[in-house]
């Protein structure tokens, strides 16, 4: 039997494999964005290691990886991981020292990485909930120095990051809040009740 693409999709929707045989052509293939993504955790762990300035595409959310790469061709993800090898061997190359025992701030930093992650991947969720019900979250006013409710994974993420210590300590109680907020103005916008 000759192979075409028709008969492809046919024998892994026959295997049970219909996400497989769904993925177009053109995006890269899941293993392929497996591999993406551990690279770029581990140039990411590097990165910050070594104290290297915090930049959006240089962050510990996998998943946040594994889905951009799945919507993506080949070309592109090559292109991407090409680019943080460069970010990356652009920061180790201007680092003349090994890092030296990190400070109680560095340190408070690495700890922080997970909860922001968390609380960046949650605020998103939340917001594309909202937005799903009709919530026009970019109209939402937010008082000065909150996260706005139409930010993505990425930019709550910086927010998260860049909090002072005192700020930090109270995040996770704060991304509770995020929510609560975002439910109660959602529900006066939309004038029914909103749950996300």
């Amino acid at each position: 039997m000759i192979e075409t693409p028709s008969t492809t999709k046919a024998m892994l929707m026959s295997l049970g494999l219909a996400t497989l045989a769904a993925t177009p052509a053109s995006a890269a293939p899941p293993l392929q964005c497996q591999d993406f993504v551990n690279y770029a955790m581990k140039a990411q762990a590097q990165y910050y290691a070594r104290g290297c300035p915090r930049i959006p595409s240089m962050h510990a959310n996998r998943e946040g990886h594994f889905q951009w790469c799945l919507k993506r061709n080949e070309g592109q993800v090559a292109a991407e991981q090409r680019a943080k090898a460069a970010t990356l061997n652009s920061c180790l190359a201007g680092a003349a020292s090994p890092p030296r025992p990190q400070s109680a701030q560095m340190q408070s930093t690495a700890t922080r990485e997970p909860v922001c992650s968390s609380y960046g991947q949650a605020g998103e969720k939340w917001r594309n909930r909202a937005t799903a019900q009709g919530c026009n979250v970019a109209a939402i006013p937010v008082p000065r120095g909150w996260a706005s409710y139409a930010w993505g994974a990425n930019q709550l993420f910086s927010y998260c990051m860049g909090t002072s210590d005192a700020g930090f300590r109270g995040r996770s109680a704060q991304a509770l809040g995020h929510k609560v907020q975002l439910e109660k103005a959602c529900s006066q916008q939309l004038r029914r009740p909103v749950r996300l």
